[in-house]
Formats: C-alpha cells, sequence, structure tokens
C-alpha cells in the first residue's frame, strides 16, 4: 500500500511537471504572437539574411543584417503606348558616381506621356542627383522582336508584310504577303510579336512607295536575307 500511494504521489509530480511545461509554451507562443513583427528603428538598407524559410533558430542568433540609408523617389516620363514597363518592375538607376536598384512604385498617365515613379535606398546623401535608369525584363520564351514601323493593323488585327519569292516573267522575283501576328510588349522603338512569323522569315519594313499584299518589290539587301 505504501509503494502504491508512492507511485500515486510519482503520478502527480509527472502531471504537474507536464502542466508547467505546457503554461511555459503557451507563454512563450503567447509573446511570439506579440512580437513576430520586427520593426526597425529607422529606414534601412537589408544588406544580408543568413537563415532561410522555415529554418529553426536559436535565442540571440543573428538572422538578419540592415545597413542604415535613406529612400528617394525619382520620376521619369515614357511614351504613352508603353506598355513594357509595369508597377512592381526593378531597374537600375546609375550616374559617373552612383548605381543603385529602384522599383517602380505607381506609373502614372500625364498629357501625352506616362510618368513613372520610382522609389530606391541609398546609404549616400543623393539629392540633388540625376540618373540615367534602365528597364530590363527576361522572359521565359524567346520571342522575335520588330521595328514599330514594321508593324500594320486593320479590322482583323496586326499584320506584318513578309517578303515571298516566286517565279516571274524575268525569273525569280519578290513580292510580299500579309501576314497575321499577335503581339505582347512594346515601347517606343520595337515590338514583340508573339506568335505569326518566325526569326528568319524576312520581313518589310521601309518602302520608298506604297505596298500592298501582292505586290513585286524590289529588295535592296537581298544577299544578308533570301539567300538560297
Amino acid at each position: 500500500m505504501k509503494s502504491f500511494n508512492q507511485d500515486i504521489k510519482s503520478k502527480e509530480l509527472d502531471l504537474k511537471d507536464l502542466s508547467i511545461q505546457e503554461q511555459t509554451y503557451l507563454d512563450i507562443l503567447s509573446k511570439y504572437e506579440e512580437n513576430k513583427t520586427i520593426y526597425a528603428p529607422q529606414d534601412a538598407t537589408i544588406i544580408s539574411i543568413p537563415i532561410k524559410s522555415g529554418q529553426k533558430i536559436n535565442e540571440n542568433q543573428l538572422m538578419m543584417s540592415f545597413g542604415v540609408g535613406t529612400e528617394y523617389e525619382i520620376k521619369c516620363n515614357v511614351s504613352l503606348s508603353n506598355n513594357f514597363i509595369t508597377v512592381g518592375d526593378i531597374c537600375e538607376l546609375s550616374n559617373a558616381s552612383y548605381r543603385v536598384e529602384g522599383t517602380v512604385k505607381k506609373i502614372t498617365p500625364i498629357e501625352n506621356m506616362k510618368q513613372i515613379t520610382i522609389n530606391f535606398q541609398s546609404k549616400e546623401n543623393v539629392m540633388g542627383e540625376t540618373f540615367d535608369v534602365l528597364f530590363q525584363k527576361e522572359s521565359e520564351k524567346s520571342y522575335i522582336l520588330v521595328p514599330n514601323g514594321a508593324i500594320h493593323q486593320d479590322h482583323e488585327g496586326y499584320y506584318l508584310y513578309q517578303i515571298k519569292q516566286r517565279d516571274g516573267i524575268m525569273g525569280k522575283e519578290y513580292y510580299v504577303e500579309k501576314s497575321k501576328v499577335y503581339i505582347g510588349d512594346s515601347d517606343d522603338t520595337n515590338t514583340v510579336i508573339v506568335k505569326g512569323v518566325n526569326y528568319f522569315d524576312p520581313i518589310a519594313y521601309l518602302s520608298d512607295k506604297p505596298i500592298s499584299e501582292g505586290v513585286t518589290v524590289k529588295v535592296e539587301n537581298e544577299e544578308d536575307f533570301l539567300a538560297n
């Protein structure tokens, strides 16, 4: 009986220890909920993140390094027809002294232009500086890029004049044929062709006379593009 009572007391102690552990865990969890968002005391630039998502960390372990910086805003204008640049795009700002990375925060139509607002951070004081802005995008697919002047439009959509070869009275001759295309992003100079022509298909870009489908044309640089 004495041994049995001692065993009961031992079980009670075990349960008490488990209850303490559970309460300790709940206290830690409540503190986490209160402090899971970390606020920097001032504007800063993230220099490095030595941990990975989902990784367990120890107390006082370094999770992130910051460098003190200041946020700046710069604006530039592009053509109203420019659909290449979108909010959230990353761009490069550079001049003779600085090279920094910026993010497109806002695009606003103004008169016949679009105003691009870019935010960036710098450890240096760059107030009053001017920058060249470079936008670049990488596509998962490779598309054909053609000059805007080569693209035409009618009630059926967009098309190019593709240069073809046929047998004529005087031998081989060239003519143009409408090729329907589907377009993608564009800027002031070029447009992406998503579908419709192949990379090596020759197209008419400039002509000293009006052309239409089926007319015979003379190609100045045929040896570059139309070799047998």
